[in-house]
């Protein structure tokens, strides 16, 4: 049909001709000369097959069939404009969907602080933040039901990229005035002693290595905030991550930091390797990773 070769730089130069009523007026609105105009015009009354404009000295005068055809198009030439102007936003990374999945010990130290800035920046993009335990967190970016995670990885998947950033460091937390407390405290100092465990969580698969305390736990929790809970209620001890503890109420508790590269875990971002991010996901992961840096630099001072 020949209504196919209709372009949308013809559609705009007629609307722009029809609202301003002059061909120089719609021109310079449209940023061509009045030639280019002219001509843009007169393709669109070859595609449609009628005469749309009577033309007179630097002015237009519709004909019928053109001011119908105005009154059909304008609404709908908005609503393309304003779809364009979205996508194009979106390409920006200015609108649209962030799903993210964390784990629990990192959504209110980590994730908070960075959505927060990201948000500000970005108020057009909705974000959906999931708190999940690790093999449920990587399943969520495996599975393609978030756009990104950001956690840890104990092992590499072929179907999972890890692009670290931060490094985190492990700490025991005691009843103030326990024994550990009073001596150079390491993983292995746990085994004396009723271990409180949130599982599954954050600690890494090699830690297993160490003994049936591990495997074996008094108690078994999934959250961490419960196990800080029952350590303050003199049950034993637990293990978490330093940036689980900020902004947690520690009073009557001690934070013991497991020293050298065994205390250590890697915080970073969790994507598929078969999938590109998106534009809005590319945006948070450069304030994602601001955010760790400054956090982490801070939980550095306060030790």
């Amino acid at each position: 049909m020949a209504s196919n070769n209709i372009k949308y730089r013809q559609l705009r130069g007629f609307a722009d001709l029809a609202e301003t009523g002059s061909f120089k007026s719609a021109a310079d609105r449209l940023s061509v000369t009045q030639p280019s105009l002219t001509t843009l015009i007169k393709e669109l009354e070859s595609d449609l097959g009628v005469t749309l404009v009577d033309r007179g000295p630097g002015s237009a005068r519709f004909s019928q069939a053109g001011s119908e055809f105005y009154e059909q198009i304008k609404g709908s030439l908005g609503q393309i404009e304003k779809a364009y102007l979205f996508a194009k936003a979106a390409g920006k990374g200015e609108y649209g969907r962030l799903r993210i999945a964390t784990l629990p010990t990192l959504a209110c130290s980590l994730l908070a602080p960075a959505i927060a800035q990201f948000h500000a920046q970005r108020p057009g993009v909705r974000i959906e933040l999931i708190e999940r335990s690790y093999y449920h967190f990587l399943r969520a970016v495996r599975q393609g039901e978030v756009d990104l995670g950001v956690g840890t990885m104990r092992s590499d998947e072929s179907e999972l990229c890890f692009e670290r950033m931060v490094e985190d460091r492990l700490v025991i937390v005691a009843p103030r005035g326990h024994p550990l407390t009073l001596k150079d405290a390491d993983l292995g100092s746990l085994a004396l002693y009723e271990l409180i465990l949130a599982w599954p969580g954050h600690l890494p698969g090699e830690f297993n290595a160490l003994g049936e305390i591990f495997s074996t736990p008094a108690v078994q929790v999934e959250h961490p905030a419960t196990a800080l809970a029952m350590v303050r209620r003199g049950m034993g001890v637990t293990l978490t991550s330093a940036n689980a503890l900020v902004g947690v109420n520690t009073r009557g508790l001690a934070c013991i930091p497991i020293p050298g590269r065994r205390g250590l875990r890697s915080v970073g971002m969790v994507t598929r390797t078969d999938a590109k991010p998106s534009a809005v996901a590319t945006t948070f992961s450069k304030v994602l990773h601001q955010v760790l840096q400054n956090t982490m630099d801070e939980l550095a001072l306060s030790n």
